[in-house]
């Protein structure tokens, strides 16, 4: 037997759960209102080393989102089940459940032990291979859809010790199989003061997930040690431009993935312009659009900017990164504000930035 659930290039990818909700949500034009509802607030979170940029909604996504019916199976539930993980996996598949857990891909792709998420989408028995998808299956670091073995995922869920599962359904669960499938008959309709929230957090550096999140972000549980010194917002750049100058210092270690989720953010912020212009008939003044485009392009520059300085380290680069940041950052906020994005948001105060 045979079975592959939808799944797509996604609009968007920069974390294994953002990609995952594009790729397969992205199949459902009745999903596109609450895709571009959402994913407007950015967080950052500065560690030890390194830095990394996240939007809003978070690892939560499969739970909070009203299109997903999902469940985290416990590992010690699963066991009980006295079943085999093949015989779980394709049986979900067979009830239109993607498969999402995390994977030793030493067993994949990996010359070394290496523990990540994964999306597990289908299966095909007559060459006992699953359909996967991951940015880790390959040297690009791209998000991917591929095939592996049936046993490549039974050992690389096997080696997972207990104390090493941090999968997480942002509600408190810990551990285990994250199971959901796509309800397409529910209906969302965009809600623009929703949208107005979003941008009124934006802009003031709020955290847009306080009035909803039912769990501490900073509660350190087995190896995930929470979130720490959270920005938001417009505020992002600045810690941005500070992380880059400690890695030109050698204070700290190199990470692009920020930069790909600005870009992603921009394209996105676009997306849902032209979304909006076209599909529920606001006036979207060209004007905007052509601003928000050079924004879009100044931020491509800049990740790129930041792919170069990857593979050559040539301090150039990182220094063009650290001293365009504070202009992307203004030129942001006024097309967020000033030009009132996009034209249905209240006059926001400006002289706090």
């Amino acid at each position: 037997m045979k079975k592959i659930l939808p799944f797509s290039n996604p609009t968007i990818t920069s974390w294994t759960w953002t990609a995952a909700t594009f790729s397969i949500l992205g199949n459902y034009p009745k999903c596109l209102p609450w895709l571009y509802n959402n994913f407007i607030q950015l967080f950052c979170e500065c560690y030890e080393k390194w830095v990394s940029l996240h939007y809003i909604p978070h690892v939560d996504v499969f739970s909070v989102c009203p299109f997903f019916h999902s469940s985290l199976i416990p590992r010690s539930f699963l066991l009980d089940l006295n079943i085999s993980l093949n015989s779980f996996i394709r049986t979900c598949i067979n009830h239109n459940y993607y498969v999402y857990c995390i994977i030793d891909e030493s067993y994949i792709s990996r010359k070394k032990r290496f523990l990540h998420e994964l999306l597990i989408y289908g299966y095909d028995d007559s060459t006992q291979t699953y359909n996967i998808a991951d940015f880790t299956l390959t040297s690009t670091q791209k998000y991917t859809q591929s095939t592996t073995s049936y046993d490549s995922i039974n050992k690389g869920y096997a080696s997972i010790r207990p104390h090493e599962d941090c999968l997480t359904d942002g509600l408190g669960g810990i551990g285990g199989i994250y199971i959901f499938s796509v309800n397409p008959n529910y209906n969302y309709d965009f809600d623009i003061d929703l949208m107005k929230n979003y941008l009124n957090d934006y802009i003031s550096g709020s955290d847009s997930g306080y009035p909803y999140r039912t769990y501490n972000l900073k509660r350190q549980t087995g190896s995930n040690t929470g979130l720490q010194s959270i920005s938001y917002g417009l505020d992002i750049y600045d810690m941005l431009q500070k992380y880059y100058k400690e890695v030109k210092q050698e204070e700290k270690t190199f990470f692009i993935q920020p930069l790909h989720v600005l870009y992603d953010h921009k394209y996105l912020m676009l997306q849902r312009l032209l979304y909006l212009n076209k599909e529920l008939k606001f006036k979207i003044p060209n004007s905007l659009l052509k601003e928000y485009s050079v924004l879009f392009s100044e931020v491509n520059i800049l990740r790129n900017l930041g792919i170069k300085y990857w593979v050559s380290r040539k301090v150039s680069a990182l220094d063009t990164v650290i001293s365009r940041l504070p202009g992307i950052k203004q030129k942001d906020l006024d097309l967020t504000t000033e030009r009132e994005y996009p034209k249905i948001c209240v006059n926001l105060q400006t002289d706090v930035r």
